[in-house]
């Protein structure tokens, strides 16, 4: 029996890996907010180099998780955040930290 569920833990874990490779890590970035559209659920962000997905600096909106509170937020705000590939292959912002500056 113990092997049984042995081969249901490496069909479970091969399974979980495949999952993985389809949810990419979050890629951490920093900038400063632009403007913030709340009904859209998009914010303008210039935001430093992200080398670990080869973007340098630009300005550009973003699509925001609906976990990120949008009504902290004001422009010329000074973020560190995190981002995720969704399934479009857009990247989507999950969490947004304010700092003081560069």
């Amino acid at each position: 029996m113990g092997v049984m569920d042995h081969s249901q833990m490496d069909h479970t874990a091969h399974g979980g890996q495949q999952m993985a490779q389809a949810a990419p890590a979050a890629v951490q970035g920093r900038g400063v907010v632009k403007s913030i559209d709340a009904a859209r659920r998009k914010v303008n962000i210039s935001h430093d180099a992200i080398p670990a997905i080869g973007w340098p600096p630009m300005t550009m909106d973003f699509d925001v998780a609906p976990s990120v509170n949008l009504g902290a937020l004001k422009p010329e705000t000074h973020i560190d955040f995190t981002m995720r590939q969704g399934a479009g292959g857009m990247y989507v912002i999950q969490t947004i930290t304010s700092h003081g500056g560069h």
